[in-house]
């Protein structure tokens, strides 16, 4: 077990940002998320002394918070250290100041859908369970994501499909760290906009690669390009024109920046998903490129066919002329 894990969480109940974030229900339908939002979003924008929202908003919180004070607007946003029992629901939120989510457990998931973030947002070694939807959410500042976990089942995306961790048209306009991330299951970036630079150095994807179509990268992309860090043809869960589509693109990411052995890790495993789409007879000659060279990247490979073919056309000559063996290599 590590660190992490043995880290003491408080219920989610007891965090007063929570529950001011929940104020008018934990578990909230359309109108009840609604309220709680532009109360949120009140907090934080509007001075409240001395106007009825200001006394509503403390006898709701201390009805449910008895014994602590109402959480400070001018200091960072904190959830973090926290088990989640339900769903946390922050649609549309809008967080002015540093947020941290950093060692909460969410086992239900966490909704931050079109969310905006004006400050950092630190998810540092958070576990996401059965849900985690950051689309189209806003993040200006630096976002970490350092050693979470992504364990989710799934949840609709934009076309239809289901996929664990979706990302889907967000905008990350700092640093994006995912340093020691790992997603357990599928996850969406589709039209992601990463205007600065993206860390995947060491995340590990486990059975599918993320979905990146009409992603924007910043120029500088880090990837760790080692097999341990992405799943094999062998054991890849995700349809192969699609994971093919995601080692096209990241091909390209590493080309562009002239990382060539990275780009050719990445090549490898478009050819090894090029094998498994298309009719059989196209994909001859990619077994035949992969089985004499492994791609491109083999040298012993290419090394032992010439030998053999040596070899053999040495013993021809011997066995059907009188030259010795010496003289017939």
């Amino acid at each position: 077990m590590s660190e992490k894990d043995n880290t003491e969480l408080k219920p989610a109940e007891e965090n007063p940002w929570y529950v001011l974030a929940t104020l008018y229900g934990e578990n909230p339908d359309k109108n009840t998320l609604a309220l709680n939002k532009d109360l949120w979003n009140k907090f934080f924008k509007h001075k409240l002394e001395g106007q009825p929202l200001a006394k509503e908003i403390s006898e709701r919180f201390y009805s449910r918070l008895s014994g602590q004070f109402l959480p400070n607007p001018q200091e960072g946003i904190d959830f973090s250290n926290t088990n989640f029992k339900e769903r946390l629901n922050l649609m549309t939120f809008e967080f002015p100041k540093l947020a941290k989510f950093a060692n909460s457990r969410f086992n239900r998931g966490l909704v931050l859908q079109a969310a905006k973030f004006d400050s950092d947002a630190n998810f540092s070694n958070a576990k996401f369970f059965e849900h985690a939807d950051f689309g189209m959410v806003e993040f200006t500042e630096e976002v970490i994501f350092y050693q979470s976990d992504f364990y989710t089942d799934g949840v609709l995306s934009d076309d239809g499909d289901v996929v664990c961790v979706r990302f889907d048209k967000a905008i990350f306009k700092g640093l994006c760290t995912f340093m020691d991330a790992s997603f357990h299951r599928s996850s969406s970036f589709n039209n992601c906009q990463f205007v600065g630079p993206y860390n995947l150095s060491t995340a590990k994807f486990e059975k599918n690669y993320p979905v990146i179509e009409s992603a924007g990268f910043h120029q500088k992309t880090t990837l760790s390009a080692k097999k341990e860090y992405w799943p094999s043809s062998q054991n890849c869960e995700q349809n192969p024109e699609e994971a093919k589509a995601t080692c096209e693109i990241l091909r390209e990411q590493m080309e562009a920046q002239g990382l060539h052995e990275q780009a050719h890790f990445f090549f490898r495993r478009e050819m090894h998903f090029a094998r498994k789409t298309g009719p059989f007879w196209q994909a001859i000659p990619n077994c035949f490129f992969y089985f004499l060279s492994d791609f491109g990247y083999s040298i012993l490979r290419p090394a032992l066919g010439l030998l053999s073919c040596w070899i053999t056309g040495a013993l021809i000559y011997f066995g059907t002329t009188k030259l010795t063996f010496g003289g017939a290599m």
